[in-house]
């Protein structure tokens, strides 16, 4: 075998690192900080406030209240907001104004959705609000929250590719989404509140598909996804998932084939409001909306055909976060997952350069070899420095929990621009770098969500990362005079002068469980000094 290039050569330019991962630019650093920014959304079911911090598209809410006013609840029968659902709204908003203005908070983006842009009674509630909470509410035009529910899509998903659907309780919201770039967009008058009592079965169904007949755009993406944004959307996913005994009760990026999500719908669009209420995985208050959300998609799929319904956690909240921080027709410029990563690994790596020296470390495994399953794809080698930036995050932990503590951190943080078995692959492979996969072992349907080869290669991945760790103490700078590489038959750890000293029974173990992992035979080789240079030269 070549020698390799002189380990101890290698410089880690610490000026470089961010939060334990090479910063690819200047923008990339600056991107990282923590900025309060309060929506507050008055919709025609619910009246929200959410607080974000960090990045859009990045950052989990630090604060997520709802109440449940149904401001669009008499939109129909009478053309405007019922007084209670108006008193109701006032309450919480007064509430929501109270808690910015104690959390410090000095950006606030307040909007109001469908009812109030509807209802004759409209501009009479703005007045109040502005009166009695002191919050100055921008109604939302039809096109404008079809576009940041849209936008909110992009943000937790962002290479999305098909029809966002969002159905509130006042309107529902289509837009096309290109490849991550939105397109058209449209709104119609098909709210769960709006069209709750309407009619026969019959009458429902035939007023629905009158109205989606006139969205146009449907047709442009026969055969794609439908991403599925709304809370009683929502409801049908965690309901399909307790049915289903579903191993990660995560809603966002949760997918159904069309099959499936038809089969649902069906019958749950028959079932009547009081049987509803008696299942547990129903949300009380969504009860009454969930036969008409249900028949309100599965209408929208018949005109669709998709290949599957995509379930997103994110919306307009999002969304609006998304483009107060990026602008009109920007798009996130850094990887969201990437990012996510960073951010969540801020403070808990410790040495801020171990995951890039890591990543240097396990790097040539994961390269096409006899060892391996092949040459990974895009996806999955982004996935792979997610790993390694969140490798680190468990060391506080007692010993024992460990890799169970990392495991249920990773099936469980708020990542954004990943699917259900990414989540998995992450998490098996930086359980292992704790050392087992006890948790998942208890869950095998939990396993079951990712090919054979993509388990092993986690499982690789892990052992690998373990050994970084072992050699180096959870540091960077040991790991330069370190190096492995592969052929056939061996997995060789090459020691650079310097280094040998870090040479140990923990560190021979740990290379020899990884090498039979990989079906080789292991070998520590040192490295000869380097020659000196002579007199004179």
């Amino acid at each position: 075998m070549e020698d390799t290039v002189r380990m101890a050569e290698r410089t880690l330019p610490d000026s470089l690192f961010v939060d334990g991962e090479l910063a690819e630019s200047a923008e990339d650093v600056a991107r990282i900080g923590d900025v309060d920014v309060a929506v507050i959304d008055v919709g025609s079911n619910s009246v929200r406030l959410v607080v974000f911090s960090g990045p859009p598209g990045v950052s989990p809410a630090k604060l997520n209240e709802k109440v449940l006013c149904g401001l669009g609840r008499a939109l129909r029968q009478t053309g405007g907001m019922d007084r209670e659902a108006m008193d109701m709204a006032v309450v919480a908003l007064r509430r929501f104004a109270d808690l910015i203005s104690l959390m410090g908070i000095t950006e606030v983006l307040a909007v109001a959705t469908a009812a109030v842009r509807d209802a004759s009674n409209g501009p009479d509630f703005l007045q109040r609000v502005e009166r009695e909470c002191g919050l100055r509410l921008r109604v939302l035009s039809g096109e404008e929250e079809a576009a940041l529910s849209a936008y909110g899509v992009l943000a937790g998903i962002p290479g999305a590719d098909g029809l966002m659907g969002d159905l509130g309780g006042g309107s529902l919201e289509l837009v096309t989404l290109n490849a991550g770039e939105i397109g058209a967009g449209v709104t119609l008058p098909l709210g769960t509140l709006r069209l709750d009592g309407f009619g026969t079965a019959g009458d429902l169904r035939d007023f629905i598909d009158s109205q989606l007949a006139k969205a146009e755009l449907l047709q442009e993406k026969r055969g794609r996804p439908i991403y599925i944004v709304g809370g009683a959307w929502r409801a049908i996913a965690r309901l399909q998932m307790a049915q289903t005994d579903y191993p990660l009760r995560i809603i966002h990026q949760y997918r159904i084939g069309r099959a499936e999500a038809d089969a649902t719908l069906r019958v749950l669009a028959r079932q009547s409001k009081e049987s509803l209420a008696g299942v547990d995985a129903v949300p009380r208050r969504r009860a009454d909306s969930l036969p008409v959300a249900a028949l309100v998609l599965r209408r929208l799929m018949r005109q669709v055909q998709p290949d599957g319904i995509v379930f997103c956690a994110n919306g307009l909240r999002e969304g609006l976060w998304y483009r107060a921080a990026h602008g009109a027709g920007d798009r996130q410029a850094a990887d969201p997952l990437l990012h996510a990563a960073r951010t969540l690994a801020r403070g808990m790596s410790r040495d801020r350069a171990s995951s890039t020296a890591i990543w240097r470390f396990v790097e040539p495994l994961l390269s096409d070899s006899p060892c391996g399953p092949g040459p990974a794809g895009p996806d999955l080698r982004r996935l792979e420095r997610v790993v390694v930036i969140l490798s680190d995050i468990a060391w506080r932990v007692h010993p024992d929990y460990r890799a169970q503590e990392a495991m249920n951190t990773m099936l469980h943080a708020p990542l954004p621009a990943v699917d259900h078995p990414g989540r998995v692959y992450v998490a098996l492979a930086v359980g292992m770098r704790y050392g087992g996969d006890a948790e998942a072992a208890r869950n095998p349907r939990l396993l079951a969500l990712l090919p054979d080869d993509q388990r092993q290669r986690a499982v690789m991945l892990g052992m690998a990362i373990r050994l970084g760790y072992a050699i180096g103490g959870g540091a960077a700078r040991p790991l330069a005079h370190f190096s492995l590489a592969r052929d056939a038959t061996t997995l060789t750890l090459s020691v650079a002068p310097g280094g040998e000293g870090l040479v140990g029974d923990v560190v021979e173990r740990r290379l020899e469980t990884l090498a039979r992992q990989c079906g080789l035979a292991a070998e520590i080789r040192h490295l000869p000094p380097e020659p000196q240079a002579a007199a004179g030269d």
